[in-house]
């Protein structure tokens, strides 16, 4: 190292460190977002896989971070080459985004990735059908939940108020080229007509609860609350933080191998006890916490799955 020790950095170089800096934030906020235990992550996920796709993008036309961006763009196709329709029910869920933006979010999504519409030759998706898709499936499971919750009040008479931008980003862009887009099935469905017309306010901050929003407006839309707390309770990603933009293999010791599956429960909690240390969490229960826990004492089980 001696080599360097009368080395004299340029400020051309120093740019360049700086913007391989503030690349890897990025992919560590993202990544970070992604793995959030505390707080829904389902309908944030299009939202920054639609921002990643424009980073992809940036990152894959500069030198300073081409070569490693590749091999995460690589990776992160891996598990999302395709959007579950789960993530497209939960961004509906979100009042801020709802059907009106979710159509223009995936044709962005699957272009940046795999080239221009409507054809893909690496990834035979196509956005418009994959629109078609969630919307059928949120009907549907609407449907189911109001066969079972359908005998709540109806719900009040709507309140207008003037919708903000709320994101500086690839995604706010496309989400300022679509508005909220009133029902175009099964007409006789208030509930839902009322939802995806309604016009929200929320103050120009990313710390926007949306389990407490739900919780506010259960005699409005009380079976979409009902939807909400079991839709949104799921998480993003499984996958390890660590892992998911790694270019590297698993690593995978002998002892890792022979860990029973009580020792290995019992590192999961102890690890999420020492979290929730450092975060100092109140002992009380918060209202958005609440209401999602309420899903699986309300005789039924959650979405995402039932144990027999």
């Amino acid at each position: 190292m001696k080599q360097y020790d009368n080395y004299i950095i340029n400020s051309a170089e120093i740019d360049t460190c700086e913007k391989i800096c503030n690349a890897l934030i990025y992919f560590n906020n993202v990544t970070e977002t992604f793995s959030h235990v505390y707080k829904p992550t389902s309908n944030l996920f299009i939202r920054e896989a639609v921002n990643l796709a424009g980073a992809f993008s940036n990152f894959e036309n500069a030198d300073y971070v081409s070569y490693f961006a590749g091999f995460m763009k690589e990776k992160f196709l891996k598990y999302y080459s395709h959007i579950p329709h789960i993530y497209g029910i939960a961004f509906v869920l979100d009042p801020r985004f709802r059907l009106g933006s979710l159509e223009e979010c995936l044709n962005y999504y699957y272009a940046a990735f795999f080239g221009p519409l409507p054809m893909y030759e690496d990834n035979p998706i196509d956005p418009k059908k994959e629109y078609n898709e969630v919307s059928d499936i949120f009907y549907a499971l609407f449907n189911e939940f109001h066969a079972q919750y359908g005998n709540a009040p109806p719900p009040p008479t709507q309140t207008s108020s003037k919708g903000k931008s709320i994101f500086k980003s690839t995604f706010a862009n496309l989400i300022k080229k679509t508005k909220s887009t009133p029902a175009t099935q099964q007409s006789t469905i208030n509930e839902i007509s009322l939802y995806l017309t309604y016009d929200v306010d929320f103050e120009e901050d990313d710390d926007f609860d949306v389990l407490n929003w739900w919780k506010g407006k259960e005699r409005m839309f009380p079976v979409l609350a009902k939807m909400a707390k079991q839709v949104l309770s799921m998480p993003v990603s499984t996958v390890a933080v660590e892992q998911e933009f790694s270019s590297a293999g698993n690593v995978l010791t002998q002892t890792r191998m022979r860990l029973s599956a009580e020792s290995l429960e019992m590192l999961i909690c102890y690890h999420d006890w020492l979290k929730a240390a450092r975060r100092a969490q109140e002992i009380d229960i918060t209202p958005s916490q609440h209401f999602m826990d309420e899903s699986t004492t309300e005789g039924g089980s959650t979405y995402a799955g039932d144990s027999d």
